[in-house]
């Protein structure tokens, strides 16, 4: 795990009280990891001049759509509806034209599907199959550990500085935690994140005369705190 790690001491020891001498740092830690899910939407569009042959078209797809989704192994319970909606496209009552909009999302693990389970979507009657972002399932664990590693080392940086004022007892008097929180979508809850946050970095990647292949760059994940050290 490729990291960097920056320290920067923010002013002397000074006298928080009569008993009491504090020291801060900022602490910033941060790691490069390759994603291992996407989020790819599905979105199914029909129109038609009245309402019950634009939702009898829809209905055919969706049908398909979702049964082609459940061979690849999903669950209904992780199939995400994104959107549902049935508008007239012309106010006028004399001339009517139905758009009928059907939006689902899931989360792809396995980047090589992502060719052919595009193709027998379309073949459904998917209209239109994006990658919305890409993530990585060990993003709370990667924290996690960035934060341990950034606190641990600014401990120790925190008692060099206090030794030199023949400082010896220490402990953290407050931590206050500035660090970005990323999100690939907020509304599905995955990690509570922003899809801004998060731009995907889609390439393709040709191989022969074959079918693109999905590569990306890595995600950094990173965190930033300001410490406050309480020595006595």
């Amino acid at each position: 795990m490729k990291t960097t790690f920056l320290i920067i001491f923010l002013f002397t020891i000074s006298v928080f009280s009569q008993s009491k001498n504090t020291i801060n740092f900022n602490v910033a830690k941060d790691t490069a990891i390759k994603p291992d899910e996407m989020i790819v939407e599905i979105s199914v569009n029909n129109d038609d001049s009245t309402t019950v042959a634009v939702n009898q078209i829809s209905h055919s797809s969706l049908v398909e759509v979702l049964n082609v989704l459940r061979k690849y192994g999903y669950k209904d319970e992780n199939i995400f509806l994104r959107e549902s909606s049935l508008q007239n496209n012309y106010p006028n009552p004399r001339q009517s034209n139905y758009y009928s909009t059907q939006s689902y999302r899931i989360i792809l693990n396995k980047f090589e599907l992502f060719d052919q389970l595009k193709k027998d979507l379309l073949d459904a009657g998917a209209t239109d199959i994006k990658i919305i972002t890409f993530w990585s399932s060990k993003y709370k664990q990667l924290k996690k550990e960035l934060y341990t590693i950034a606190i641990a080392e600014s401990k120790e940086k925190a008692k060099f500085f206090g030794a030199q004022f023949g400082l010896k007892k220490i402990h953290i008097l407050n931590i206050t935690d500035n660090s970005r929180e990323e999100s690939v979508n907020p509304d599905l809850s995955f990690e509570n994140n922003g899809v801004n946050a998060l731009t995907p970095n889609l390439s393709l990647k040709f191989t022969g005369l074959g079918a693109p292949t999905i590569t990306s760059e890595q995600l950094v994940i990173d965190v930033s705190m300001r410490v406050t050290y309480e020595f006595e």
